[in-house]
């Protein structure tokens, strides 16, 4: 059963949206972010082998070492941590790949709401490739082609005001943000949507994005 998460992103922001969703949502603890992979370990070396079966470590494609996302994944499963790759949207063909290594749950886009992130850490161990095939979970796992890449608060942002409906207010309060801030990612989602064709200038029609990216 895992126990504690940890986050290895070469942004530290993506670590800290990531620890607020964790400590809020679950029982979990949140061991650090870290943007290298000699750095993460330094804390969780090989001797520790026999607790890391514990420990997710949620691993992104580009670290500040410049490694390679698989080498990175099979370091992690041979020191027995589970792994669940956070990908960008460009990175949807290493899914094959990646969904053939024992030690993966899941893989999770970085363009996806958190909680998807949240249902594929507490999915148990191993349960993902029970009766299905890699092709299932190839397709399964891609993002919708036209969905933004959002940091993890300007996606909660967008779900919490366009989605839900709530006053920016109240969203700025549950993120910890002020409502300035709040605004300026309404503008910026709104700016990136005009920019793929697909304008948001209405509550309604964030409403209708969030539902057409992130089902």
């Amino acid at each position: 059963m895992l126990k504690s998460v940890a986050v290895l992103d070469e942004q530290p922001a993506i670590g800290l949206g990531i620890r607020e969703v964790i400590l809020e949502d679950t029982a979990m603890t949140f061991l650090g972010s870290f943007n290298t992979i000699n750095g993460f370990l330094q804390s969780f070396p090989e001797e520790k082998a026999d607790e890391n079966s514990s420990i997710a470590v949620i691993l992104a494609g580009n670290l500040a070492d410049d490694s390679q996302l698989l080498d990175n994944l099979d370091r992690l499963c041979a020191l027995g941590f589970t792994v669940l790759p956070y990908l960008q949207s460009e990175e949807t063909a290493l899914v094959p790949a990646v969904t053939k290594r024992p030690c993966c749950n899941k893989t999770v886009f970085k363009c996806e709401p958190l909680a998807h992130l949240l249902t594929a850490l507490c999915q148990p161990h191993g349960e993902k490739n029970r009766g299905q095939s890699n092709k299932a979970d190839e397709n399964s796992e891609s993002p919708q082609p036209n969905c933004l890449l959002l940091s993890p608060n300007e996606l909660r942002v967008l779900e919490l005001y366009g989605f839900r409906g709530l006053p920016a207010k109240t969203v700025a309060r549950q993120l910890g943000l002020t409502t300035n801030t709040v605004n300026t990612y309404v503008q910026r989602i709104r700016r990136a949507y005009a920019a793929q064709g697909r304008p948001a200038s209405s509550r309604l029609d964030l409403y209708h994005r969030f539902k057409e990216d992130f089902p």
